[in-house]
């Protein structure tokens, strides 16, 4: 038997304090008409907001890349937050650069999106995307 085809969605936060940000991504699926069929995400939160952290908790990977799936449909609706749980150590705006966040949406092995966002060391980031599967 065939395997069912799929959406993934890849994430990258690329900051090397990206421990001071959790990252939210919900994920709508869609049929044609505009109805929702089901929903999925993924929570990748590393402490609680206002946390204070000093530095990155005990385990936490040195990079930060998160991938999930979403079942055949045909689009679907994401809304990706990056939600700062500490903020930047610094009070410079100078040292206080934004950074990538990288959102790629694959179909079937077909990358369909590819974003390259700047995300605010202080405010985070909160965007969202529509994504519609190849005609079949």
């Amino acid at each position: 038997m065939a395997e069912a085809k799929r959406y993934r969605i890849e994430i990258e936060v690329a900051h090397p304090q990206h421990w001071r940000y959790n990252v939210v991504v919900t994920c709508g699926l869609f049929d044609r008409e505009g109805n929702q069929m089901g929903f999925t995400g993924v929570d990748d939160s590393i402490a609680p907001i206002g946390s204070a952290l000093t530095s990155a908790p005990e385990g936490t990977p040195d990079f930060r890349f998160i991938i999930f799936e979403a079942e055949d449909c045909h689009h679907i609706h994401l809304f990706a937050y990056v939600i700062p749980n500490t903020l930047p150590a610094e009070s410079d705006v100078i040292h206080v650069r934004p950074f990538p966040f990288i959102i790629k949406v694959m179909y079937d092995g077909k990358l369909l999106l590819r974003k390259k966002l700047r995300t605010s060391q202080w405010a985070g980031l909160s965007r969202d995307f529509v994504v519609e599967r190849p005609e079949q």
